[in-house]
């Protein structure tokens, strides 16, 4: 059973992530190239990839701890799932920051050099 709050959570990454995820992918819009995070993903093309896969997982989760409230799926399911989207979401989530930690690098050294 959820709580209202794991409620609000799950519905909002059902709602807003997932479109948010989809329609980055569909436009690879990055951030404004004069800021700091705008450097870092120019420097390291596959951080929005990852990153976007992320909040996929996020509301995908959220989708999967939905319908398990609901009954459309069985609770059985719910926890062998949870392997399947912990695991991808360990390795993504090392993934980002190890890019980030490296674009960063190239971002201070291009500043430095």
């Amino acid at each position: 059973m959820l709580s209202s709050h794991d409620l609000l959570f799950n519905t909002f990454a059902v709602l807003v992530l997932i479109p948010l995820a989809v329609y980055s992918m569909i436009t690879k819009q990055l951030l404004p190239p004069e800021t700091f995070m705008g450097k870092v993903y120019r420097a390291e093309p596959y951080m929005l990839a990852v990153g976007n896969a992320l909040l996929l997982l996020i509301g995908f989760r959220g989708a999967l701890l939905l319908m398990a409230h609901y009954g459309i799926l069985a609770s059985g399911i719910m926890e062998k799932s949870g392997v399947f989207i912990g695991v991808p979401f360990l390795v993504l989530a090392v993934t980002e920051l190890f890019l980030l930690g490296r674009g960063a690098l190239k971002v201070k050294q291009r500043r430095l050099g």
